[in-house]
């Protein structure tokens, strides 16, 4: 009997963990590694397909890529090990229905699933278990990826981080085989990351595919800083500004 994707995922990220706990430490310190205090080499979040039977029968495949947790304070030492999976399934399950991180990642990260499912009705926790995520650095990081390291020559930790590992990345996007990836950090992509060391492609100018798969340039969950127009689709103001952002790429590429 073949495995299951999630299965799959597991066995990668048991390979994976080996491989970040075999980085040299002149690399894990001066370029991986970016401007973390209590995180190491061994700290790893597993992510992936949030629950792999409703992603199976949804018509659409979504997966979205962030760079990284911010999980860089004191207590991290007690949790060397984190779930991604577990936390948007803890959301889904949540009975007020509200996203008690600060940021927020979890209920912007499910409207803009909303947006392209075309359903506005359902309330965002209940999406929560219908896509897959991913970070690309599973060590997790600090508030933003800037870091020090990258004034001194290196490139960005994230950067490093993605060539060091790419091959796991790629590895990834693969298992999960999404119709549509949507790339969280505008940052990031403008980095040409998915180029650079993924195997995407440029086609018709600006637009990017891996696998024959669009990967849509969209502003991380955090960016509140937005100036375009609202879809007109949540109450929220910040959701409805990042699902218009998110609507103007699906039109992009006549999606």
């Amino acid at each position: 009997m073949a495995e299951s994707k999630t299965e799959q995922l597991k066995e990668l990220f048991e390979d994976w963990k080996n491989a970040q706990r075999e980085e040299k430490d002149e690399d894990w310190k001066n370029k991986t590694k970016g401007n973390t205090r209590y995180i190491t080499k061994e700290h790893f979040g597993e992510d992936g397909i949030i629950n792999e039977e409703i992603f199976d029968k949804e018509p659409i495949k979504v997966l979205f890529i962030s760079n990284e947790s911010n999980d860089d304070s004191k207590d991290a030492v007690n949790r060397i090990e984190t779930s991604r999976i577990q936390s948007f399934k803890d959301y889904c399950n949540n009975k007020n229905g509200k996203d008690e991180w600060s940021g927020k990642l979890r209920e912007r990260v499910c409207a803009l699933y909303k947006v392209i499912i075309k359903n506005y009705d359902i309330p965002e926790n209940k999406v929560a278990e219908s896509f897959a995520f991913m970070n690309i650095n599973k060590r997790g990081g600090g508030k933003n990826i800037n870091d020090e390291n990258a004034k001194k020559g290196y490139k960005n930790h994230i950067e490093e981080y993605c060539k060091y590992y790419a091959y796991y990345i790629k590895n990834e996007i693969q298992i999960i085989n999404p119709n549509i990836i949507v790339w969280l950090s505008a940052k990031t992509y403008d980095m040409n990351l998915h180029i650079n060391y993924l195997g995407a492609i440029e086609e018709d100018g600006k637009k990017i595919y891996i696998n024959n798969t669009p990967i849509l340039r969209m502003w991380h969950t955090s960016y509140v800083k937005m100036k375009n127009k609202p879809l007109g689709k949540f109450e929220n103001k910040i959701l409805d500004k990042l699902a218009s952002k998110l609507e103007d790429e699906l039109k992009r590429y006549n999606i």
